[in-house]
This record gives structure tokens, sequence and C-alpha cells, in this order.
């Protein structure tokens, strides 16, 4: 963490960025003072908008936001400008959907699941509206993993805010995550779809998927209670 600072004082940026990216995979405040962490943050936010720099940034506020401790001190200027970054403010239909907006979106999820004045943000920012708007409008040419990431970061926004639940709801975001999940899961491969419908192991993208009963549910849309359920269960997603 401290040459991480120094290096964000110095010169050297983006070197300094790359070297705590590949060392922290799996990142942990305990041992951080906070004052350290806010002083972090303040830098990160300094630094977001230098174009060589905003990939290693965004990675950077990705893996640090993973640490409950550390999402919970992120100001709200910074957040702020994440939800921009990720395009999660407004939607155009000519927006691009690059490795920059991925990567906001991801930290937001992770500041999302930790923080609550994150999750007022982004119902003031109506982050949920704006998502499904997007979900809407998918398309099965989309990347595998932005379609995967959309809808993990809408059922969180469903799973940890009444408002932003109950507003999906009243934008048919429950027909549309159904909808897209189907082709997210199935991933258009008759074997996977066998696998489905059975409940078995399936393999994508190097990740190992159990599918509970209720999340088989999900996917084929044919019980909006067990949805409901699935929705409240994905309170224990892992952080991005």
């Amino acid at each position: 963490m401290d040459k991480l600072m120094l290096g964000l004082r110095g010169c050297d940026k983006l070197s300094a960025l790359k070297a705590f990216n590949s060392k922290y995979s799996d990142f942990s405040c305990q041992d951080v003072p906070g004052d350290t962490i806010s002083d972090l943050w303040d830098l990160v936010f300094r630094n977001l908008d230098v174009p060589q720099l905003q990939k290693d940034v965004l990675l950077c506020c990705k893996t640090v936001a993973r640490d409950k401790k550390a999402a919970k001190l992120v100001t709200p200027q910074l957040f702020a400008r994440l939800l921009e970054i990720g395009q999660l403010t407004n939607i155009h239909e000519d927006s691009v959907l690059d490795d920059s907006v991925i990567q906001a979106r991801r930290a937001v999820f992770n500041f999302t699941y930790h923080n609550q004045l994150c999750q007022s943000a982004c119902i003031e920012a109506s982050a949920d509206i704006n998502l499904i708007d997007e979900l809407q409008q998918f398309n099965n040419s989309q990347v595998y993993d932005l379609r995967l990431l959309n809808c993990k970061l809408a059922f969180l926004f469903t799973a940890v805010s009444k408002e932003m639940r109950e507003r999906v709801v009243e934008n048919h975001g429950i027909a549309i995550l159904t909808r897209i999940m189907y082709f997210v899961i199935y991933n258009g491969d008759d074997a996977k779809q066998a696998r489905i419908e059975s409940g078995k192991k399936y393999s994508s993208k190097g990740a190992s998927i159990v599918l509970s009963e209720e999340e088989i549910a999900l996917a084929k849309g044919q019980d909006n209670k067990m949805i409901e359920v699935a929705l409240a269960s994905k309170t224990r997603t892992i952080s991005m």
C-alpha cells in the first residue's frame, strides 16, 4: 500500500499501479490504517481521468473495494465518478461498452455490496433503472463477461435495496433478467442446456457452476415466486 501511494504521488504512477495490481489479487486492508486508505482513495480520484492510467486505476479500485473496511471509506466524489465511467448514470444507444466501463462496473459492484452510502448513491443516480434499460436492449452478440456482469449487478441492486427492487419490478426487470439469464446460462449450447435442465454441473469460461432448483427456475422463467427467492439469495454474492 505504501509503495503504491508513493508511486501515485511520484512520477512513475503507471508502474506503481501495475505492480500493485499484479501483486494483490486477494487484497485485505485489515492492518492498514483508515487514514491511509482515505488518502489512497483521494489519490486514486485525482488520477482516475488520466487516460494512460485509467484502466489500472479502475482495476486498483475494484481490487481494494473487495475489502469492507476500504469500501466504507470511499469518497462520494470517487464513487459518483465510477458511476459515470460505468455509464450507469445515463444510458445511450450509441454507448461504447469498452474495458473501462466494465472495470468501473466491477468496482461499483464491490462498493455497493459493502457500503450503504454507495447504495443510496445508486438509487439517486437511478443506476438500477438505467441498467435495466440497457439490459432491455440486450442482444446475444454482447460478450459473455459483460452480459454476466450486468446480470450480477442488477441482482445486487435488487438484493441490497427495497426501493431499487421495487423499481426493477415496475420496469419489468424480472422478465428482462430471466430472458437474459436464459441466454447467459444456456450460452447457445445444447449440451449445456441439457445439463441445466437436469441440474448438473457444467463448466463455462473456466468456472464451474452448480445450479440450484431456484436458479433452474430462474433460467426458465417458470415461477415468479421462486425467482424472488433466487433474487434474495444473491445477497451471498462474492465480490468481483
